[in-house]
Order: C-alpha cells, then structure tokens, then sequence
C-alpha cells in the first residue's frame, strides 16, 4: 500500500489538474438575442467559470470569461456600426472619462474588423488574466488587447446597467438555464468555408496597408495595445489615419441617419402610428449596406474616442433629466424598454430620429418623446470630433419602482 501522505500528494496533484481544466473551459452562462427595428442582428452568448444572475460579481471577477456573437443579420453589419455599439455601450454604462484608459485599446480593437460582418460569421471574445483578451473572426486570429480590464469594458455593454436591449442581460445570466431550441441553433451555426478564406485575407490586407504606411509616415507611434504579428503594422495604419485628421483632413458626409425621421433642432418629434401604440412603425429596418451613418467613427482617434464618451454621457443626462414617468402610464402598471438613435449636428441640433427598439404603451412613447424635445438642442461638438454629425442611442427602460 501507498504511504499516506503520497496518497495525499497525489490526490492534492489531481485536484490541482481538474481545476486547472476547469478554468480552461467557462462554462455556457445565457445566450441572448439582439434586434433592432424588429429585425435581429446576432446572437450572444457568454461564458464564465463562475454562474451567477449577479451582473457585478461577473465584472469583477477575474476568471476565465468568453463572449461569442453569431451575426444573424442578412445584409450584415457594417465595421464601423459593429465598433459604434461598443463605444456606445461603454459611454453609456461606465463612468465619465474611463474611455480615458481604454482609448488606445478601443483604437486598437477597431482596427481588427477589416471588412462587413456576413451572417452566420462567429466571433469570438476570450478573456484569461495572463493573456488579456484574444479576438477570434471564423478561427482566424485578428489580434490580442492586453490590457487585463479591456474585456470588462466590452462586457459592461452586454451587462451593465443599461445593455443593448430589453430582457438581453437577463437572457445572458440565466445560470447555464438556457431554452434547447435557441442553443440549438446556435450551436448549429457556423461560417462557411469561403467566408473563412475571406477573414484570413484580411491580415494580409492589413500587412500590405501597414507596410505602406510605415514607409509613408517613419515616425508613426503604436496607437493600440496588441500582441498580435501584425501588431506594430495595424498601429502603423492608424497612426497615420490620425496624422491625417490632425493635420485639417477629415472625410465626412452630411448624411443622416437610413430611413430616420427628419427633424429640425428642437422641434425634434417621434411619429406615432395610426394605432397610437407605437413609435414611428414604418420607420425602414437600419440600414446595414454601408457606412453613411458612421461619420464620427471614420476618423478615429484616442481624444475623439474620449471626447465622444464625454459627449453622449452629457446627452443622457440631459434627457435622463426631463424623462417624467407618466402617472396613468404607473397607475396602469405600464412598463416598457425605448432606444431612439439620434443624430446630432456639429452646432448640437438634432439632425434626425430613428426608433430602434419601441414600447406598445404610447405614453411611454410620447415621454421618451418629451424628454428628448426637452434637451434639444445640445451642446455643439467638441473640436475633437471633426465629423459634421455624431450618432448615438439612447436606451431607456420604465419600471414600476421608476418614480
């Protein structure tokens, strides 16, 4: 017989291999489905080695953690709308001036997405504390933010207090609990082969630009945090993007928002259906086929990233400030979720109004609707954002405990 304490030893020596498996591999937390207009546009899931309904605990944890989308919609998702959605999500659920911090990391994660998000593309977010966060298109590498809290920046938009959509973060923290037919067609989609070939040219697209950028422009500086073959190269092509627009060059359009609502300043308003239970029902699905209405993320910097944080924080807070729950809308016990994108010219005007997500109750509607008539119009942009427009969403959410 074994001694007892090498018996020990060996037991503790199994434990400590089971964990290190365990750590490998989070676990399937929720998986969520994100739309907008009513047309939807990826699946989410997420993953952790701790499951918890406890949005907070998953933030701060510093476990292993994976996020993967599934793009679902049909035309695709433009690179420039894809990278909006995050510095969105991390203007609207972190503190004013974190972008402070992650500017150059967001840069460098911008840089990745050479071309349209296709359906059924699969990405993949995987977070670990030695190596930061490492981003996977279709099993191609694009590259590796290392910075250890980057991963909870893009997190937060999924989880934080104001995510993407109703019911999305609910969805994402069910314990593992999740519906056999929405795993099922997750599970059961995947890229096709072609569409691999295509992701894996992109890194030689981004060799090619780099290297002609790094002849054009020597004393180019490394503009994102990545540890990816490619890094210094991809840093070389926005270093010279933000020469350009430093130096008075700045290509942007007037263009408004696909299909939105036009309004002049603060006579801004929200259309409201025949039936009066909706907001402006026939309002075109977003427009994925291009980038017109993505003018302030063509010419991306670290200071117009921090600059446009600061911006769409105000803006919230100024409708945030008019938004009155309506007292029949509470004495009915009607409660909803909202998201209006809104353009704004370089003057603060609103520009343009498009419903992104609507209530069925029209009081909420038409309170949402007086808020934003209320903080029109806004503050003219900062010189750091040259665009002629800037685009953001605002997401609100009525609850009977909402006073």
């Amino acid at each position: 017989m074994f001694p007892r304490y090498l018996l020990i030893s060996q037991l503790s020596l199994l434990w400590l291999l089971l964990s290190a498996v365990t750590q490998a591999s989070p676990q399937l937390s929720g998986i969520a489905t994100h739309s907008e207009l009513g047309q939807e546009q990826f699946l989410a899931a997420l993953y952790s080695e701790t499951l918890s309904k406890d949005a907070d605990l998953l933030l701060n944890t510093q476990d292993a953690k994976r996020m993967e989308l599934k793009i679902l919609a049909r035309e695709g998702i433009a690179p420039r709308r894809f990278t909006r959605m995050w510095i969105e999500g991390a203007a609207i659920n972190m503190p004013a001036g974190a972008m402070n911090s992650h500017a150059e990391n967001m840069l460098a994660f911008d840089q990745l997405f050479r071309g349209r998000l296709e359906m059924n593309d699969h990405l993949i977010f995987d977070f670990s504390p030695q190596q930061g966060t490492v981003i996977h298109l279709n099993s191609v590498h694009l590259g590796t933010i290392e910075n250890p809290s980057f991963f909870d920046v893009l997190l937060r938009t999924w989880i934080g207090n104001v995510p993407l959509s109703s019911g999305y973060r609910e969805a994402l923290l069910m314990e593992g609990n999740i519906d056999a037919a929405l795993l099922q067609r997750f599970t059961h989609m995947e890229p096709r082969l072609s569409r691999i070939a295509v992701v894996k040219n992109w890194n030689e697209t981004i060799l090619a630009a780099a290297s002609a950028a790094s002849s054009a422009n020597s004393s180019s500086d490394n503009r994102g945090n990545i540890s990816d073959n490619n890094s210094k190269k991809i840093a070389a092509v926005s270093s010279v993007k933000s020469s350009a627009r430093q130096s008075g060059i700045a290509l942007t359009n007037q263009s408004s928002l696909p299909g939105a609502t036009q309004v002049a300043g603060a006579t801004a308003s929200i259309t409201e259906s025949t039936n009066a239970s909706t907001i402006a029902p026939d309002a075109p699905a977003v427009n994925n086929t291009g980038d017109n209405a993505d003018d302030a993320l063509s010419q991306l910097t670290a200071q117009s990233l921090v600059a446009q944080q600061y911006y769409i924080s105000d803006a919230m807070r100024r409708i945030y400030a008019q938004l009155i729950y309506p007292r029949r809308a509470r004495e009915l016990q009607q409660t909803g979720s909202i998201k209006i994108r809104i353009a704004v010219d370089a003057a603060g005007n609103i520009t343009a109004l498009q419903p992104l997500e609507t209530s069925e109750h029209r009081l909420l509607n038409q309170a949402v609707e007086s808020a934003i008539k209320a903080s029109a119009p806004f503050p003219p942009l900062p010189p750091e954002i040259t665009a002629q427009q800037l685009e953001f969403a605002v997401p609100i959410t009525f609850t009977l405990g909402q006073s």
